[in-house]
């Protein structure tokens, strides 16, 4: 537990601590143990997002931990540190004019009692912290260019489309339980790079029904996507229907005023009946759509280009 191991810490911190004078002694262990919990506080207090985080982010973190936790996380350590300095202050002085070694000592006590309890009674803060520093090990690192979101439903292919369009298995950066989290790749152009998002599969059902591994999806859409690929398997190898596989475009393209393209996966395994299913689903959605990776790529370079999205 993290508010044991700053304990234990500040305890060995302060016994290296001696002096041929007592109450000298005591001080400076009143001043090791305050200036490395200000420190350690502090660090944390900082690594605990604020208000002007960004909002795909925050609405992750919404997602894994609730934003008012992380809220209130960051007020209660700013809190705890202000009561260290107020405990400092206090039993510093109250040392200072004391002459008798017991009484200083149990001044001491009293002090390093009242610090420690201060941070056991707040471990739920703490416990919270240990949260948001799992949560950003696991997310990707979403940079600031030109993006393109693919979605879809599960196995329908989008991975292997990730794959396909950056390049080569290098160009991946994978995140644990990736089938469930978002994986980022690049596609390397004259201009810029351009992120390549594949994210979780979202299925057919309104967004509250959604769970959280779907919401992490839309929350991608949302905020992050300038262009939309949508991966459609009309060979229903993915275990869902091309219907199912519709009327979740149909929602995304009711709910984001984006623009998306379709990606025909697995071609490869298409009979005469797949590009006939092809042929009619293009006639009924009126979109844009490819099923070779290379046209995908100059077609993803001249939108970005058109839109004046390059960095």
């Amino acid at each position: 537990m993290i508010v044991e191991e700053i304990i234990n810490s500040s305890i060995a911190r302060i016994r290296k601590i001696r002096d041929k004078d007592y109450k000298k002694q005591v001080l400076k262990r009143f001043d090791s143990l305050k200036d490395f919990l200000d420190s350690k506080l502090l660090e944390i207090y900082n690594r605990i997002p604020g208000k002007k985080i960004n909002r795909f982010y925050r609405e992750l973190l919404d997602l894994y931990i609730g934003w008012e936790n992380v809220l209130y996380a960051k007020r209660r350590i700013n809190f705890i540190r202000k009561k260290v300095f107020d405990f400092y202050n206090l039993y510093r002085n109250r040392v200072r004019i004391l002459r008798d070694r017991n009484e200083i000592s149990k001044v001491g006590r009293e002090f390093y009692g009242r610090v420690f309890s201060l941070l056991r009674r707040n471990k739920k803060a703490f416990l919270i912290y240990s949260e948001i520093e799992k949560f950003y090990r696991r997310i990707p690192k979403i940079k600031d260019l030109p993006t393109i979101v693919i979605t879809g439903l599960p196995n329908v292919g989008k991975s292997t489309l990730l794959k396909r369009l950056t390049g080569s298995e290098p160009e991946i950066q994978p995140y644990p339980f990736t089938t469930k989290d978002i994986m980022v790749g690049y596609i390397r152009s004259v201009y810029s790079d351009i992120q390549v998002l594949d994210v979780p599969g979202i299925m057919d059902r309104e967004f509250d029904r959604m769970n959280r591994i779907e919401k992490r999806a839309i929350l991608a859409l949302k905020y992050l996507a300038n262009l939309i690929v949508y991966v459609i398997d009309l060979t229903e190898t993915c275990g869902y229907s091309v219907k199912e596989q519709e009327n979740v475009l149909r929602r995304i393209k009711d709910n984001f005023n984006l623009d998306i393209v379709i990606y025909f996966s697995k071609t490869d395994l298409f009979s005469d009946n797949e590009w006939k299913k092809m042929e009619d689903f293009v006639d009924r959605n009126k979109l844009r759509y490819f099923y070779d990776k290379d046209e995908l790529v100059k077609y993803i370079i001249g939108f970005i280009k058109e839109k004046k999205l390059f960095v």
